[in-house]
């Protein structure tokens, strides 16, 4: 597969598709990946008004089933991020708003999840922004979680 394949060019920014990256399935892969992507879908509903026209606006947040969603990627070598979110890594918003995000140390958990990418030829690339696929970010997120959680 192509490097052209993964990615859409638009103002001098390069825009990736997650669904097009290499999925992650084993602790001895991703430890042998030189850079990760962790994608996390947090669920916003309860956020003051003002954080969430901010999430919407700024930070990528959407609509699904009448419920806010917010979109979080962390990317970087898979030990040091492995290691940050089991401490927790603190998210700035601006203005004073701050969420810390942890992890439960569960790797395992995560592979199975599909929240782990191989994002080793991107990381390099300069600026990045991830493409709004909504419909993949539902499908492979919310929907299994909302079915394990009913």
């Amino acid at each position: 597969m192509s490097y052209s394949n993964f990615l859409i060019k638009c103002n001098f920014r390069i825009m990736i598709q997650i669904s097009k990256l290499p999925l992650v399935t084993t602790p001895e892969e991703f430890f042998s990946i030189e850079k990760i992507l962790y994608v996390e879908i947090l669920a916003v509903d309860t956020a003051p008004k003002i954080l969430k026209r901010k999430l919407v606006r700024k930070f990528g947040a959407f609509m699904y089933n009448e419920k806010l969603y917010w979109p979080f990627y962390l990317k970087g070598s898979p030990e040091n991020l492995f290691l940050k979110l089991k401490d927790g890594f603190p998210f700035d918003f601006g203005d004073g708003d701050t969420v810390t995000v942890t992890f439960d140390g569960l790797l395992q958990d995560a592979l199975d999840q599909k929240k782990v990418y191989d994002f080793s030829e991107h990381y390099k690339s300069g600026k990045h922004e991830f493409a709004k696929e909504l419909d993949f970010l539902a499908e492979s997120y919310i929907i299994p979680y909302e079915k394990n959680n009913k």
